[in-house]
């Protein structure tokens, strides 16, 4: 329910709130004083003092508070948002505690964020809900309280029992479907009686949290569904390749492929992912490594999805995938589909500079020289820090990972390669020399405004680069948070 719905029960509050700062409003109310003031009938100015009041009273119920408290906190504010904006930035106080009433907040799916951990909240008007976490253990130890929280306490269950069932379930691709499909049906039971549940002891739960809880039940057990052509075949290794029944995906004819009340929910998106993936994997003949298999998936995206938000939300995400996959070329025909179908001038201008940056320095070419500015304010050459080195020269920005992540990834990464020379650079224009967690890590630098290599990085975008003992590249595009970036590392070792 919208704030602007809840209030408008209440005529005469928004009638005064609407006209009150004219000229004829205040000397309307000044008359009425008067008369309340001659008469004075204490009966009649009572029932006016309740109107004001129960307007008032009524709009504070609409309101929405959220709150809590944050032990052992990563930083000094948790951030609510919704659909990857910011609502707001909750300061934390001495004790840790934070909280703020809003009252124009629509009902909905939120997530809070701290650190570099989040985990999402569905919040109504008339709901007050507080959260107590500690950041060591940041999900397992979340708990709510207050109204409102019975619903996210079965929120934040199924997340936990997806997560772990979705781990068990990777024994199972090996299955034929009989036995895999009744795997699925008795998952779903489980999950479906936690919400019936709910409903016999919250009579007053709403019809949109209703689908949406459906939705946290039903897409990441489907996904499982449309992952298991693929892994059974893998699993089993066979020749001849053995594929579902249609009856295997009858759940499709129920679902809804551009729901926009899910647009922000990650296991919908998974979803959607998984099953364009498993529609593009049988057309290319069971291949996913070709070029051709990419050009299906974007095509397949474009036919089958047509709200414009997610349309172009896996657009990009496909073409990202492929720019820093160094397995993966990609071609002028996939191109034109994401820049032809994609309407998000922000996200093509993105893949533009990504594109630009990538031509700007090919494998095989030597490292250019360039300056760099040191914790310290010294300035130095990136070659008398890399020369005669295996290296990796990373280009890193708080504006895409924390510092929290980079300084841990970074400190993993650095003691299991010790062999490489790690030079990390900051381009998000912040300090890095009193921060926590990157004042740990060795090797940290900055771009001078004139140094060239700020040519390397025009889309601001981090960027990792690989660079063997004779000062030539060999993984010119790569990211610290890519999955494959260890066995890249084993590589780089070897050589």
């Amino acid at each position: 329910m919208h704030w602007a719905k809840a209030k408008s029960g209440c005529v005469g509050f928004n009638f005064l709130n609407l006209y009150f700062n004219t000229e004829l409003t205040r000397a309307v109310s000044r008359l009425i004083t008067f008369a309340l003031m001659k008469i004075n009938n204490v009966y009649l100015l009572s029932l006016v003092l309740l109107f004001f009041m129960s307007c008032k009273k009524q709009k504070d119920l609409d309101s929405i508070y959220f709150g809590g408290e944050i032990i052992n906190p990563k930083s000094d504010f948790v951030l609510l948002m919704k659909n990857d904006t910011v609502i707001d930035s909750l300061f934390l106080s001495k004790d840790y505690s934070f909280g703020k009433r809003f009252k124009a907040l629509a009902s909905g799916l939120y997530y809070f964020k701290h650190g570099y951990e989040f985990q999402y909240i569905y919040l109504e008007p008339k709901d007050s809900i507080s959260i107590r976490l500690n950041t060591w253990d940041f999900d397992e130890t979340l708990v709510f309280d207050g109204n409102g929280a019975d619903k996210n306490e079965l929120l934040i269950q199924l997340f936990l029992e997806n997560e772990r069932e979705t781990t068990n379930f990777y024994s199972y691709f090996s299955l034929d479907e009989s036995a895999f499909n009744e795997k699925i049906k008795d998952l779903l039971t489980k999950h479906k009686l936690l919400l019936e549940k709910l409903q016999e002891s919250n009579h007053k739960l709403s019809d949109d949290y209703i689908h949406f809880i459906k939705s946290v039940i039903h897409y990441p057990i489907y996904r499982l569904k449309e992952l298991y052509p693929y892994y059974h075949n893998k699993r089993l290794d066979k020749e001849s390749i053995i594929m579902p029944s249609d009856d295997f995906y009858a759940y499709r004819k129920e679902l809804n492929l551009n729901d926009d009340k899910l647009i922000g929910y990650f296991g919908y998106q998974n979803y959607l992912r998984s099953y364009l993936y498993n529609i593009a994997y049988q057309k290319n003949n069971l291949n996913l490594l070709n070029t051709k298999f990419r050009n299906i998936l974007l095509r397949e995206i474009n036919a089958k999805i047509s709200n414009e938000t997610l349309k172009n939300k896996l657009l990009y995400q496909e073409i990202d995938y492929m720019l820093f996959n160094e397995s993966l070329e990609i071609d002028d025909e996939n191109l034109n589909l994401f820049f032809t179908n994609c309407t998000d001038s922000i996200a093509k201008s993105s893949i533009k500079q990504l594109l630009i940056d990538k031509k700007k320095l090919p494998n095989d070419e030597l490292f250019p020289n360039f300056t760099l500015v040191s914790r310290q304010g010294d300035s130095l050459s990136i070659k008398s820090l890399i020369s005669h080195k295996k290296s990796v020269v990373y280009f890193w920005s708080s504006n895409y990972s924390s510092n929290e992540y980079i300084g841990k990834r970074i400190n993993y990464l650095t003691r299991k390669y010790p062999e490489i020379t790690f030079i990390g650079i900051n381009i998000s224009n912040e300090s890095i020399q009193n921060n926590y967690f990157i004042r740990r890590l060795s090797n940290q630098y900055y771009l001078p405004k004139n140094s060239e290599g700020m040519e390397l990085i025009s889309s601001k975008y981090p960027r990792a680069i690989l660079i063997n003992t004779d000062g030539i590249v060999i993984n010119n595009f790569t990211l610290m948070t890519n999955l494959r970036i260890e066995k890249q590392l084993q590589n780089l070792v070897s050589k």
